[in-house]
């Protein structure tokens, strides 16, 4: 006769719920980021008379801009613009459901100066990796 354990049943149902809360609270959180970047570059912009003139830059920097001395169209530029800010949000949703789940795993508070810290560690091995590639 088998017994049927009602615990680990209870126990997945509730990991499940916390899995599917810090992936809300993470995409919430990493897409108001981003989205807060992506509104103080513009205003940054349209104060120096350039308006998407980062976006841009970083999107033709990741993607790569025209020939030099060919002009690019606007609409291509503007799909690239839209390309790369949809990529720059997926990219911070990911981090935020990261950081949802690093607080979860850790039993940390959630404050702002334990996710600006976050932020700084992500910076300085994104420029410490960055320095290895191109030494390399």
């Amino acid at each position: 006769m088998s017994v049927y354990d009602h615990t680990a049943y209870g126990a997945e149902q509730t990991y499940r719920k916390l899995l599917r809360k810090d992936l809300r609270d993470g995409i919430l959180a990493g897409v108001l980021a981003g989205g807060t970047l992506i509104i103080f570059f513009f205003g940054y912009d349209v104060l120096w008379f350039r308006p998407l003139a980062t976006p841009d830059f970083l999107s033709g920097a990741l993607f790569g801009g025209a020939e030099p001395g060919v002009e690019m169209t606007s609409r291509l530029r503007n799909i690239r613009i839209g390309i790369f800010t949809i990529l720059h949000l997926v990219t911070f949703a990911l981090l935020g459901v990261v950081l949802a789940r690093f607080f979860r795993f850790t039993q940390l508070r959630k404050t702002l100066l334990a996710g600006a810290l976050y932020g700084l560690v992500m910076v300085a091995y994104l420029r410490q990796a960055q320095g290895v590639s191109s030494s390399g």
